[in-house]
């Protein structure tokens, strides 16, 4: 019975250091998927942080579930909006600055705008 009890406060301790990662790292790395900029990534990751924690807990009020797991679920949701919204605007941008290049009859190369 001691060495569950034990087992149970560890585990929880480990989990608690686990979760406080997650919540470091995942904003950071969702703001770091809008912006190379690191005044917009700083911006971007607490406004994440901030919602992660805010859905975390109404979720959990109107679910009854763990607070900590829902935030870092909702964190990881925004990392997974901000790659596709990242990688949508990244698509657009190489789509519209792309150049091609193309010989002319007279041997010298020629810049298409596409």
């Amino acid at each position: 019975m001691v060495l569950t009890a034990v087992t149970v406060v560890v585990s929880i301790k480990v989990v608690g250091v686990v979760l406080v990662s997650a919540m470091l790292v995942i904003p950071a790395a969702a703001a770091a998927q809008l912006s190379a900029r690191w005044q917009w990534m700083l911006i971007f990751a607490a406004v994440m942080g901030v919602g992660s924690i805010l859905m975390g807990l109404s979720v959990s009020f109107a679910s009854d579930v763990a607070t900590g797991p829902a935030a870092v679920l909702a964190a990881t949701g925004f990392f997974a909006v901000a790659t596709l919204v990242g990688r949508l605007v990244q698509r657009r941008t190489n789509a519209s600055t792309e150049s091609v290049y193309l010989m002319a009859a007279d041997g010298l190369p020629r810049v298409v705008e596409g």
